[in-house]
């Protein structure tokens, strides 16, 4: 697994906050999402899932193409501090910047920092979805270990 004291760092909290878009409860789901997607060990969606989640925060392609076809198309500020670099295996900070974006055009306000509850609750609900193979109660326990 990477250092994940480091990852928070140095590129998840610079890359929110160059996004305007940081706050320690964003910085805390985007980290356990990344910790529930990919335990920050897998690249690739495991079993060879074609069109499967790419990166450490396992975003599907077509998820990626929605964000920028109908989202940042519109939004052309936020568009614009987005990495240049549009690779969600090879830059960690625009992984993190699209998983961060996925978060940000959902209406609900994100559960406080700390609860751990709230945040796999919105996680499924907003990231990994009901047909997602992800279980609440595993992001939680991850949430929990890693994150606080």
């Amino acid at each position: 697994m990477l250092n994940i004291k480091h990852f928070r760092e140095q590129i998840i909290r610079p890359t929110l906050e160059h996004l305007d878009m940081h706050t320690a409860a964003a910085e805390n789901l985007v980290l356990g999402t990344a910790v529930a997607e990919s335990n920050l060990t897998h690249l690739v969606q495991l079993g060879g899932v074609e069109n499967g989640g790419r990166g450490f925060f396992q975003m599907e392609e077509a998820t990626e193409a929605d964000i920028w076809e109908t989202y940042l198309s519109r939004r052309r500020d936020i568009a614009a501090k987005v990495p240049a670099d549009r690779d969600l295996v090879g830059n960690l900070k625009y992984a993190t910047a699209m998983c961060r974006i996925h978060y940000w055009r959902r209406p609900e306000p994100l559960p406080h920092a700390e609860d751990a509850d709230g945040m796999g609750a919105y996680w499924k609900q907003h990231y990994n979805t009901r047909e997602g193979a992800g279980r609440v109660d595993g992001f939680v326990r991850d949430f929990e270990k890693y994150v606080l």
